[in-house]
């Protein structure tokens, strides 16, 4: 709402001129009051010691009554049963009539203000420092705008916090705290950072991005959440849509659309960017944290053995998520929960329903890593086997060598004993056929008769 600025009207102080008809009947009491009262004063002093001095001297000025502060041209103007209230600044609170403790420092902080229109807590209670802070509210309640233009066009919305010039600038909801140069939300958000959105129902464009948040309530945003190019130009196109209890951190690096998004956390300058460290877990009751392995945060500590087992009986899937969960399709390797839980339900995750969700990755890897040890166990019994038959081998075949050479040389033996007989037949041979043909030779018989 734009609201037109009445004529700047000459004011001096405000104990000299009468400018505001709303107050000309309390000026009047007020005189005739304190003349009564300095009356009663130079009376008291009369029949009293002087007294001690109290406060600041000259005292201030641009108090009035209801415990109503006013200080800067035409500020609390039009002030009628309102109390409680302090204004600084030109036109601070300008049409502030019945309002009560809202406080206003600034260039036309609180300009519309009006105090109650139909309930008590209309009007009340709010804070504006900084040039147009608030400058529509009406009747919107316990504010906070610090900074030019903060919660500039808020006219009904209560219990906000703006802190940064434009915060909140072009928005009325209610419940929303926002910190930075920052546009966002409808309800109960929390914004930290610069975040160049614009109208919650249409969309509008900032700084060359295109972002709407409709319908967004008890959201979460920290940092930038458009993406920012070269030279400072940001780009990307951000839509969130029913976004409710979401958490938005830092910078996304693509163009996106969130539809219906609830209990969803997104952060931004995350994926891709390379770091060291250890991974990062989330427990049941969605506390981030990292997986002790110190021996101090366990108790019953002992060896696996058979019971790594069970990952022999699971089946290695190759699949795609649904789009609403990955637009792009991306081929995945893994398992199935349901069907892990057949074969060992410790080894998947529930939700808050008690539904199987996922599967424990980390425990599966540590049955693994038993199992692969397992078996590294046996390949190093059955080398060692193999070994000690490979030596037994050698040692027969030692033991072999040496009995062929024995029986070598027993054959040489052999041969030359063979020679040796027949050498000898040969011999015999002869002797034989000498024997036979002495035999057959004539005998001359000699007789001395």
């Amino acid at each position: 709402m734009k609201t037109t600025n009445p004529p700047i009207r000459d004011s001096m102080s405000h104990s000299l001129l009468p400018r505001r008809p709303a107050r000309e009947d309390f000026r009047s009491s007020f005189s005739e009051g304190r003349s009564l009262l300095t009356v009663l004063l130079l009376a008291c002093f009369a029949l009293s010691p002087a007294p001690k001095a109290f406060g600041v001297s000259p005292p201030p000025d641009g108090g009035y009554s209801g415990n109503n502060t006013a200080e800067g041209t035409n500020a609390l103007f039009n002030l009628t049963t309102g109390v409680w209230n302090s204004a600084v600044g030109f036109r601070a609170l300008y049409k502030n009539t019945a309002g009560i403790r809202n406080v206003a420092v600034g260039y036309q902080a609180l300009y519309n203000d009006n105090g109650p229109s139909g309930g008590y807590y209309d009007g009340f209670a709010n804070v504006a420092v900084g040039a147009n802070a608030l400058f529509n509210n009406t009747i919107g309640n316990s504010n906070v705008a610090i900074g030019d233009f903060a919660l500039y066009d808020n006219i009904t919305g209560s219990n906000n916090i703006a802190i940064g010039s434009f915060a909140l600038r072009h928005f009325n909801g209610s419940g929303n705290t926002v910190v930075g140069d920052s546009f966002a939300s409808d309800q109960n958000n929390v914004s930290v950072g610069r975040l160049p959105v614009i109208d919650p129902k249409h969309g509008r464009i900032f700084d060359g991005v295109l972002t709407a948040y409709i319908n967004a309530q008890n959201d979460v945003y920290v940092g930038s959440v458009a993406d920012q190019g070269p030279g400072g130009t940001f780009y990307t196109s951000t839509v969130h849509i029913r976004a409710q209890h979401d958490i938005y951190v830092g910078t996304p690096q693509t163009e996106r659309v969130h539809i219906t998004a609830t209990d969803a956390v997104y952060t931004g300058a995350v994926y891709g960017n390379p770091i060291a460290g250890s991974v990062v877990t989330i427990n049941s009751d969605g506390q981030l944290g990292v997986a002790p392995s110190s021996k101090r945060f366990k108790k019953e500590i002992k060896s696996m053995d058979e019971a790594s087992e069970a990952i022999l009986g699971l089946r290695p899937v190759t699949f795609r998520y649904k789009p609403e969960i990955d637009p792009q399709g991306t081929p995945q390797f893994g398992l199935v929960a349901e069907e892990v839980e057949k074969v060992n339900p410790n080894l998947v995750a529930r939700d808050a329903k008690g539904e199987v969700y996922t599967v424990r990755y980390d425990a599966v890897n540590a049955m693994l890593l038993n199992e692969f040890l397992k078996e590294h166990r046996k390949v190093d019994e059955q080398q060692a086997t193999i070994a000690e038959l490979k030596s037994s081998v050698a040692r027969q075949a030692a033991s072999s060598a040496k009995q062929e050479a024995t029986i070598a040389q027993q054959q040489k033996g052999m041969e030359v004993l063979t020679a040796r007989l027949k050498e000898q037949a040969s011999q015999i041979q002869k002797v034989s056929a000498q024997m036979a043909a002495w035999k057959s030779a004539p005998r001359l018989v000699l007789s001395n008769q």
